[in-house]
């Protein structure tokens, strides 16, 4: 099913099955709809690697999300990846598996965007998050990978933005002192924040 240059809006009821939904072409799309739309494969391949797909709903995909070219801005929602089994090959720059990059991006830039990793639980194995750094024309590619190499982690959750100057800190984050002195560290700390959390009684 290809919307090309076309939106999303899924007011009723949408059922995937083995389907993929692909958005291409030049112009700005959406994803929305007053329904929180359930995809099997998802695919972002647009005409340049500047153009959009904004969120305006949560996104749930069964199978594969697959960033061909484009950004997918997350624009404060969440994107929950069900195929937690399956594991990422590939590479850190181009990596194959339930999340499937080629030249696109997740944009995520706030600690409530986050992408959900659902049902990993005791599986295995390397995993990459392509997330961009913002929605500019020419994102940097900032991923986050693991490797699960034992225990149980359930469901993962991850979102980035980047935060000039260390400001605004995450939720439940004080201050930025060093660890040998009162003192705010942030003139010596990467100004781009990362949110983890995971279901499963083991660590990451």
């Amino acid at each position: 099913m290809n919307f090309n240059g076309l939106d999303w809006n899924n007011n009723g009821i949408f059922t995937a099955g083995n389907s993929l939904v692909n958005f291409s072409g030049a112009l700005l799309q959406n994803l929305g709809g007053s329904n929180v739309t359930t995809f099997h494969e998802l695919k972002i391949n647009k005409s340049a690697a500047a153009q959009t797909v904004t969120m305006l709903r949560n996104v749930v995909v069964d199978d594969t999300l697959s960033l061909t070219q484009g950004q997918l801005l997350m624009n404060l929602n969440s994107i929950t990846i069900n195929n937690g089994a399956a594991v990422t090959t590939g590479g850190l720059l181009t990596p194959v598996g339930p999340i499937t990059r080629t030249n696109g991006f997740i944009i995520s830039e706030n600690a409530n965007a986050l992408v959900n990793w659902n049902n990993i639980d005791a599986t295995q194995g390397y995993r990459v998050v392509p997330f961009g750094s913002e929605a500019i024309a020419a994102p940097v590619y900032v991923p986050f990978s693991f490797q699960l190499k034992g225990g149980d982690i359930g469901d993962v959750s991850i979102s980035t933005y980047k935060a000039p100057a260390n400001l605004p800190l995450p939720p439940g984050v004080t201050h930025l002192n060093s660890t040998t002195a009162v003192v705010n560290n942030a003139a010596a700390t990467v100004d781009r924040f990362w949110m983890l959390s995971k279901s499963g009684p083991n660590p990451l």
